[in-house]
């Protein structure tokens, strides 16, 4: 005969809590793959007034686009920049950047998208190698070499980066490898930016954007009063 006093009778309800606790667990576990794998965004911003980089770092509701985690910021300046500060070759603006523009974003597993303020930031952070081996910032070396075009160039580069037109910055440089001098760098730049500037105004037009062009056609006679053809775009 069989002692009932060695049967511990299984509690009421004790077993679906367990199965709830198990369930529980592996949805979290769920969530937290998801979150870790899928809902990572970083990427970088570059400011024009201060011509500055920041990264940033959150995490988001993957494919909600809802954010769930502050914002980690870390702001950098490269040596080229700094150079160029430090010889009022552009005008670095004091206190904290508030104007950013977007060089780079990345969001969980689906790759890199890069925006135009790439093109400039990956110039103030391009690198010469010479045959010592030996590796130096390439704007740094020219503004050095080259002091009178690099008074004509950055201020106009910054100018530019302040309107988000970065797509017209390459061409400057290489204008400014091409001229022997100052002068027809100078030339050579006015010509360049008053043709597209008045190509932009009348792409933005026949867009259907005309608030834009406005602006752009404003600051372009802004620059260049004396341009006829900008005039009678007005």
């Amino acid at each position: 005969m069989t002692s009932t006093a060695s049967l511990k009778p299984t509690r009421p309800g004790s077993r679906p809590l367990l199965r709830m606790l198990f369930v529980s667990a592996g949805v979290a576990a769920l969530l937290a793959i998801l979150l870790f794998g899928f809902g990572g965004v970083s990427g970088t911003e570059f400011s024009p007034t201060h011509f500055e980089t920041r990264s940033f770092r959150f995490f988001e509701v993957p494919w909600l686009h809802i954010q769930i985690s502050p914002i980690r910021r870390a702001t950098s300046q490269s040596p080229t920049s700094r150079f160029l500060a430090n010889k009022s070759m552009i005008h670095a603006s004091r206190g904290t950047a508030t104007t950013w523009h977007l060089v780079t974003l990345t969001r969980g597993p689906l790759g890199t998208t890069e925006a135009d303020a790439k093109l400039l930031t990956d110039q103030l952070e391009l690198y010469v190698h010479h045959k010592t081996n030996q590796s130096d910032h390439h704007w740094v070396q020219w503004s050095k070499n080259e002091s009178a075009k690099a008074k004509v160039l950055w201020p106009v580069v910054q100018k530019l980066a302040m309107r988000e037109l970065y797509v017209l910055i390459p061409r400057l440089f290489t204008l400014a490898l091409d001229s022997p001098d100052e002068n027809a760098l100078q030339i050579s730049i006015d010509d360049y930016l008053q043709s597209n500037y008045r190509e932009f105004i009348s792409e933005m037009r026949d867009a259907g954007r005309p608030e834009l062009a406005a602006e752009l056609l404003r600051e372009a006679i802004a620059d260049y009063p004396n341009d006829a053809k900008l005039r009678a775009m007005r």
